[in-house]
């Protein structure tokens, strides 16, 4: 059955819809020849979720395909890749729309290996991610690829997706680093910066906790839920240097900072997990950085790979590591500093 979200998917596109050399249509029975060809392939399928089917499993495969509703809520939704001037089947498209911390989609794509390394597979997620956007109500689209995965990285940078995630996963049996990249709607705007207000406190920790849950699954939280809401409105905010984002009058990201004797700290930066790699955090740093006096520092997690990178993108660079035993969460850590300008 079916999950209901909170809202109806949109109706969805006529199809086929066709590019300058595929289109995109309903999978069918009359695929099955194509479709086992690729996805017996090992080399296709070394980094995919799912797993080769037998004749009988696939054929049931693409019957269901055939008659299922455009992207219903909670299921997959696997869309036919073809020649536009044959028809033939040279790839499929996965679609699952859910609710995450608002709508959202994920996306994932296969296809044949002759049909690689021509172009097509950005030419495909293109296509399917105007479709997405006009024909569901997902915020954003995600996509998961294995680190080792160099085309499919390739591929989400050529698309602009985001990286936001870099988290330490198990892939049939053995330990991988998967990488999570996110795109937006194209006509979304930005969101605006203000001071925290007292009224923010609940809001401001549900950032908090959402985001460490979310994107920092490996650092064991040092305060319940509770206390951390306590934490927030009776210290956090109170002691100032807190400033909020918001997006569409809600609070999505919080930056708070602060001074001491031998340097300006950023103590909290943090982005609600529906909104990382909108811009919020850079406009968050930026923020900082046109405030703060240089040397400017801050703590984070050693297996926060994706929050490392974007500092050291902005010129932080590591001075110091430890293993934990001097932060609540016991967990190996890393010092980030910005010297002064010479």
């Amino acid at each position: 059955m079916t999950a209901a979200g909170p809202d109806a998917a949109r109706g969805g596109p006529p199809l086929p819809h066709e590019t300058e050399r595929l289109r995109l249509r309903r999978l069918s029975p009359r695929d099955l020849p194509h479709f086992q060809a690729y996805r017996s392939d090992p080399e296709v399928g070394r980094f995919q979720g799912w797993q080769a089917l037998s004749d009988d499993d696939a054929a049931a495969f693409l019957q269901a395909m055939a008659a299922a509703p455009w992207c219903p809520w909670g299921d997959w939704f696997q869309l036919g890749v073809a020649e536009r001037e044959s028809d033939t089947l040279v790839g499929d498209i996965g679609l699952c729309l859910r609710h995450e911390y608002g709508p959202m989609l994920e996306i994932g794509l296969t296809l044949a290996a002759a049909a690689q390394r021509h172009g097509l597979a950005a030419e495909a997620a293109q296509a399917v991610l105007a479709l997405v956007f006009a024909h569901t109500d997902a915020a954003r689209v995600v996509a998961i690829s294995d680190a080792r995965n160099a085309a499919a990285l390739r591929l989400l940078e050529r698309l602009h997706f985001s990286r936001v995630a870099a988290l330490h996963a198990d892939f049939r049996g053995e330990p991988c680093l998967e990488h999570h990249h996110v795109c937006y709607r194209p006509e979304r705007g930005p969101a605006a910066l203000r001071p925290a207000r007292a009224a923010d406190a609940t809001a401001v920790a549900e950032v908090l906790i959402l985001s460490r849950s979310a994107l920092m699954p490996f650092a064991l939280a040092a305060r319940s839920d509770e206390e951390t809401r306590a934490w927030v409105a009776a210290a956090l905010i109170p002691s100032g240097g807190v400033t909020v984002a918001e997006f569409e009058g809600r609070v999505v990201g919080v930056l708070a900072v602060s001074m001491r004797p031998q340097a300006s700290w950023i103590d909290q930066l943090y982005v609600h997990p529906a909104h990382v790699g909108a811009g919020i955090g850079s406009a968050l740093l930026a923020q900082a950085l046109g405030t703060l006096p240089r040397p400017l520092r801050l703590y984070t997690f050693q297996a926060n790979l994706g929050p490392r990178a974007f500092y050291e993108r902005h010129g932080f660079v590591a001075i110091a590591f430890s293993d934990g035993r001097g932060n609540e969460e016991r967990c190996p850590d890393v010092l980030y500093e910005l010297a002064s300008s010479t």
